[in-house]
């Protein structure tokens, strides 16, 4: 299995798309930086060997890009010749249209040009997460009780249907002794009698049974692909709970995420504009799928919210709630219902055109899940729509710490709530003044 056919990294015939410059630009910006997975650059033409890369930089007013290349080329690449890019961004694989060479940098960087459109490029039918930050969990695997072999791992990602496993170490089960992890531990197909979470996101404990997908060796690592065979309800309640609070992705969407940003406050190159806004996601219908997609907010005129009226003494104020459900959710619709507020609830701010026209708003409380980018993301295309550019703008937080604080700041957010904090209720009537 070639590293692309392992990271499901075949190109699709689908064509709906993304287009939006600024998401564009925040896709590559978020490749930078250290413990960013590399991404793959794929020639278009010729018999080039594909490289492995790093995004080093994002120049906006330039058009391009810079990479870093995991080996020198055998020869010189001509200017203009065509690549495609794929990488992983929210754990949501795409890849880029056409992108040309213009030349070589330094220290084995090459300049390309910027891409203007970015297509999934997913081969699995259902999203998949990452582990939690600070993640402790563990895989034990046993091929059965008494004989075969037995491997302890890291889960490195989940999904409704399966696990991806990176293998520390393998044993036989009947001598107890250890054993070198190779490609041939286990054949695609075989079953797995008993594969052990243990402390998966608090949870102390999950077993099921599971069936190899595949065994690969990919940049040094083992990795093992399991789909999950059979698993005891109180189990897959546990479990489902787990992934619903790590937020995954439909890969009819195109994950948001949100630009990097100057020491001003502002996008790295590019003046906000307080009239645009961004492509939140494109939300793909099954079928029939359209040709092209272009998802932006203001697309949706008919749902946006009507102006603001005075409320009538007495009268509680409304809220809009974005957030996944999950326990965070739960807490926070509590704490507001107390404060006094009516709430209009929606899991993602793409279901923002989906609500009737003609509601208003006092506040917005957002939460994108555990990773506060997606919060961030979020707010970011409120703050470019006029309606809401005036109220009230929340960033919810199942924990609020210093580094969090700091980017709410360089994001424009004024509006922090923690759910765990004693006085939620009073710190959510706060927001209004």
């Amino acid at each position: 299995m070639g590293l692309k056919d392992f990271l499901g990294l075949t190109p699709k015939d689908e064509e709906p798309h993304l287009s939006d410059r600024e998401q564009i630009l925040a896709y590559l910006e978020d490749q930078i930086g250290p413990g960013t997975p590399e991404s793959v650059l794929d020639p278009v033409q010729g018999k080039m060997e594909p490289f492995l890369v790093r995004i080093e930089g994002v120049f906006e007013k330039k058009g391009t890009i810079s990479v870093l290349l995991n080996h020198r080329p055998a020869k010189p690449i001509p200017k203009g010749f065509p690549f495609i890019l794929y990488f992983v961004v929210s754990n949501h694989r795409v890849r880029t249209c056409e992108i040309h060479y213009q030349r070589p940098f330094r220290d084995n960087m090459h300049i390309l040009t910027l891409p203007k459109k970015i297509y999934h490029a997913e081969r699995r039918a259902y999203g998949r997460a990452t582990p939690p930050l600070r993640d402790k969990s563990q895989v034990l695997i046993l091929e059965s009780l008494q004989d075969g072999v037995g491997l302890h791992g890291r889960p490195i990602n989940f999904g409704k249907r399966g696990i991806g496993i990176k293998i520390d170490k393998a044993m036989r089960i009947k001598s107890q002794k250890f054993i070198p992890v190779s490609k041939d531990l286990y054949s695609v197909g075989q079953n797995l009698m008993m594969v052990r979470l243990k402390n998966l996101g608090g949870i102390r404990q999950i077993e099921c049974s599971g069936e190899v997908r595949h065994l690969s060796y990919v940049q040094g690592q083992y990795l093992l692909g399991l789909k999950i065979t059979d698993m005891a309800p109180e189990e897959i309640t546990a479990y489902e709970r787990f992934l619903e609070s790590r937020n995954i992705i439909s890969h009819d969407d195109f994950p948001l995420v949100a630009r990097l940003k100057k020491k001003d406050g502002g996008p790295s190159e590019t003046p906000r504009s307080p009239t645009a806004v961004p492509s939140p996601t494109a939300k793909i219908p099954a079928k029939p799928a359209p040709a092209v997609v272009e998802a932006t907010a203001a697309a949706v005129p008919e749902a946006s919210p009507a102006p603001p009226v005075p409320r009538a003494r007495g009268e509680k104020p409304v809220a809009l709630v974005v957030a996944p459900t999950g326990a965070v959710r739960a807490k926070l619709v509590a704490a507001l219902l107390k404060a006094g507020y009516k709430l209009t609830q929606i899991d993602h701010i793409q279901q923002l055109a989906n609500l009737a026209a003609g509601r208003h708003f006092e506040a917005v409380f957002v939460h994108g899940g555990e990773d506060h980018g997606v919060t961030l993301a979020t707010l970011d295309v409120f703050m470019k729509m006029p309606y809401f550019q005036d109220l009230p703008l929340v960033m919810v937080c199942d924990h609020l710490d210093t580094r969090i604080k700091i980017a709410a700041k360089s994001h424009g957010v004024k509006h922090l709530l923690d759910v765990g904090s004693a006085s939620l209720a009073a710190d959510a009537r706060a927001v209004l003044g």
